[in-house]
């Protein structure tokens, strides 16, 4: 399983080089790295910055972000992260 092989450190290392203007959607596929990896807080906070990121990275962020919370056993605020 490949999630195994990724560690945080290499996630940290990869959301400080992601830049320019596919920097929303490279903070969204880091944070499903770190939701897959059972980084969940981690996740919730990296698809809080991609969807600062723009429109398409805010609403693939709010698809992470709810599945983070969810599986933290957050429901509501799972369902309000999708309504937002």
């Amino acid at each position: 399983d490949w999630s195994s092989d990724v560690c945080s450190s290499d996630l940290t290392e990869l959301k400080k080089a992601a830049t320019g203007k596919d920097k929303g959607r490279a903070l969204v596929g880091i944070a499903r790295a770190q939701l897959e990896t059972g980084a969940y807080a981690e996740a919730v906070k990296t698809a809080d910055e991609a969807a600062r990121e723009g429109k398409e990275a805010k609403r693939d962020a709010a698809w992470v972000k709810a599945r983070a919370l969810a599986r933290q056993g957050k429901v509501d605020l799972a369902v309000k992260a999708v309504d937002a």
